[in-house]
């Protein structure tokens, strides 16, 4: 399973998106993506709705597990 940090940063970086504008996007700060991102802290099902709308994905696209290649 990928953490949930780790797929909302490679959606942001395949965007070229910084954390600083992911956060202004989301209506967030920088502080908190990064702590999301590090799994430090798990955000709300408010605050990942706004990550995903941010990255253009729905919301189950981080909940989603993957299909095996």
């Amino acid at each position: 399973m990928v953490p949930l940090g780790d797929r909302i940063r490679a959606r942001r970086k395949e965007l070229r998106l910084s954390q600083g504008d992911l956060a202004e996007r989301a209506g967030m700060t920088a502080s908190f993506i990064s702590q999301v991102e590090r799994d430090v802290t798990s955000p709300s099902i408010d605050s990942l709705y706004k990550i995903s709308k941010a990255l253009d994905v729905p919301v189950f696209y981080f909940l989603l597990e993957p299909e095996p290649k």
